[in-house]
């Protein structure tokens, strides 16, 4: 991260697949002196002005559908650009991330001062208190600020939440407006103060009990010996409505804002929820084919089906087109003619067939140097509920940035795919064409689930399986009590995701422990369509998440070829939970415990380090993967089981 372009050496550093992962536009990051707020791509600063760009029209093609409805994007088009890369040997302000201080607000370390200072009241650095005989002591920022849904956050006015805060009374939210707090204070507010506010108002914090809670948390003036509970604080109908403070864009940016702010701890774990959509690189051959028909437009562009094979006869054109059929080449000399545009195919579609059209794997058969997709199909014997298992020794994932929300997280649907909906966050930046994007080298396993065993676990088109529809209408009344008074409805993704998604996790867990990656370095990708989908899909892709060498080590793939093995370990560790029988009893609509996204799942089982997983640890239950002390009518992997004898 930098401060200028020929400024002091940088503030700190972040790693590149950090900035997606909770540390992009908009995050509240510690460095190791600083608090800081991380800057939209506005204040990115890069070597050169071509450096970082990177081309996925798949994903690009996604992220302009999901962004063209936007009030904050204008531009016609979306481009993919990498964080600025610096030298770690010799780093310098000229490229890099800005970032700005914040909070403002910063508390003395001085045991018996713990007064609350502003930013522009250190001396130094410091706090210049009475308790510390003129010598300046270090401060600490707060962990409080404010923040609404849509991602805009400020400091909490502490003067006015001291002085003036009530119920019904929120803060005056007008940029320049000069209040007064202390009617026992001498002097005016400084020259400059957003908030026109007097800093001689001497604030502290005082802890009246032994724990961390707010109740436990007291703010006072010794000015005019005023104090309030921090309690308070977490009342919405006290803090008002949300100023759409953007200081991540600069700090005077701001817009209208219809949301309810609240207290946020800005460490914690729901104070940035990033809204990532990723994509494998996969050749298309449709692209291919177009790429080749332009090379020659200019001789091809008058062929008709019956003269095609004429214009073949041309050298350049024999060579252009020579792994193409006819009528793919004519189809693509129509479309040009006539004018139809492009139309991109869906992500998780096209990986899907991509993967389950993979060729058997055989002798000699290796990836090629810088080859960024090879995929093979194993040759093995396997369970009746498995279709296939596909070895992805070579990827390349490529992830991006298009909005973050705060206080609630969205996930998108069963597939990652977000709604216009749950992208009203505010903006990424305020000029920049492009959004921040992270790349992915590394390998996987694919396991493709068989159709008709999973239609008749689910019930779809023979008789419903009475537990597992049981255990849907658990899930079904449990998500309506979790949407009461959330902006954005969560929908039931249905329990084949279920089934899926419980599953992925327990192979995660036991593969880990043989292949030489850390739990933490594998991600799930989950494929779920329903049966009446155009293309219906039922798989799982394991695969390294994590930049650099360390995935591309070949271990995972290795660990593919004993899929069974670790089907087995993963059923029998998914059979009973430490928690038992607590963890399997859970009952998702149980409203007092309010655990209405997780059925039996728990950290004694299902739960795995977040960067592995689609949704957050949400969305869990192992009653329908594997027999549980509860019983084994919901298990899809049942029967198997009783098998082994």
């Amino acid at each position: 991260m930098s401060g200028h372009p020929r400024g002091p050496r940088p503030a700190g550093g972040i790693r590149r697949s950090q900035l997606l992962t909770g540390g992009g536009p908009g995050a509240l990051v510690d460095l190791l002196d600083d608090a800081v707020i991380v800057g939209g791509p506005d204040a990115w600063r890069y070597s050169s002005d071509g450096e970082g760009y990177v081309v996925e029209p798949r994903l690009q093609a996604k992220a302009q559908r999901m962004l063209r409805g936007m009030p904050w994007w204008p531009h016609p088009g979306v481009r993919l650009r990498l964080p600025p890369e610096c030298d770690d040997d010799e780093p310098r302000g000229g490229a890099g991330i800005q970032v700005w201080t914040f909070p403002n607000w910063f508390l003395c370390q001085s045991q018996r001062c713990s007064s609350l200072v502003h930013r522009t009241g250190l001396d130094k650095g410091g706090h210049r208190c009475a308790s510390s005989q003129k010598k300046t002591m270090p401060v600490v920022p707060t962990r409080f600020v404010t923040a609404c849904p849509r991602g805009h956050v400020q400091d909490v006015d502490w003067k006015w939440f001291v002085h003036r805060g009530q119920a019904g009374d929120g803060p005056e939210q007008v940029p320049g407006t000069l209040r007064v707090y202390c009617t026992r204070l001498p002097g005016s507010g400084r020259p400059g103060d957003p908030l026109g506010a007097e800093w001689n108002t001497d604030l502290y914090i005082a802890q009246v009990g032994t724990s961390g809670d707010l109740a436990d948390l007291v703010i006072g003036c010794r000015s005019c010996g005023r104090s309030r509970g921090m309690q308070d604080l977490a009342q919405k109908e006290i803090l008002g409505r949300c100023p759409g403070r953007r200081p991540w864009l600069g700090f005077g940016s701001h817009e209208d804002c219809d949301q309810k702010v609240r207290l946020l701890t800005r460490t914690a774990t729901h104070a940035y929820f990033p809204q990532v959509i990723s994509a494998l690189s996969i050749p298309d051959p449709s692209e291919r084919l177009r790429a080749a028909v332009e090379s020659v437009w200019d001789l091809v562009k008058a062929a008709e089906p019956e003269t095609l094979a004429v214009f073949r006869t041309i050298g350049v054109i024999q060579k252009a087109l020579a792994n193409f059929e006819d009528h793919a080449v004519m189809a693509e000399i129509h479309r040009r003619r006539v004018g139809i545009p492009v139309q991109v195919p869906g992500v998780r579609e096209t990986e899907w067939l991509a993967m389950m059209q993979a060729p058997y794997e055989k002798a000699g058969d290796h990836p090629r140097p810088r080859e960024t997709w090879f995929a093979r199909r194993l040759r093995m014997d396997l369970p009746d509920f498995l279709d296939r298992v596909v070895l992805v020794r070579h990827l390349r994932e490529v992830r991006a940035q298009v909005g973050f929300t705060r206080i609630d997280g969205v996930q998108g649907d069963a597939e990652a795919e977000f709604g216009l909906d749950e992208l009203r966050t505010a903006p990424l930046s305020l000029d920049a064409d492009w959004i921040p994007t992270a790349e992915v080298l590394g390998e996987g396993i694919f396991l493709a689930f068989d159709e008709a065993k999973v239609r008749a676990w689910e019930g779809t088109e023979t008789a419903p399986n009475p537990a597992v529809a049981a255990r849907v209408r658990q899930f079904q009344a449990a998500l309506k009590r979790y949407n009461e008074g959330r902006r954005v409805v969560v929908t039931f993704p249905g329990a084949r995701f279920l089934m899926l998604h419980s599953l992925a996790h327990l192979l995660i867990t036991a593969i880990s422990l043989e292949c030489g990656y850390a739990a933490t370095a594998i991600r799930e990708r989950i494929y779920c369509a329903p049966a009446d989908a155009p293309v219906p899909r039922a798989g799982i892709l394991l695969y390294t998440g994590t930049p650099g060498s360390e995935g591309t080590l070949g271990g995972l793939v290795e660990v593919g070829r004993k899929v069974l093995h670790h089907l087995r370990r993963a059923a029998e560790m998914g059979r009973l939970c430490s928690n038992d029988p607590v963890c399997a009893h859970h009952d998702p609509s149980d409203g007092q415990e309010g655990r209405h996204r997780e059925g039996a799942a728990c950290h004694g089982c299902l739960l795995i380090g977040e960067p592995s997983c689609e949704r957050m640890n949400q969305d869990l239950d192992r009653r329908l993967v594997v027999p549980t002390v509860e019983g084994d009518e919901a298990a899809f992997l049942g029967d198997w089981m009783a098998s082994w004898g």
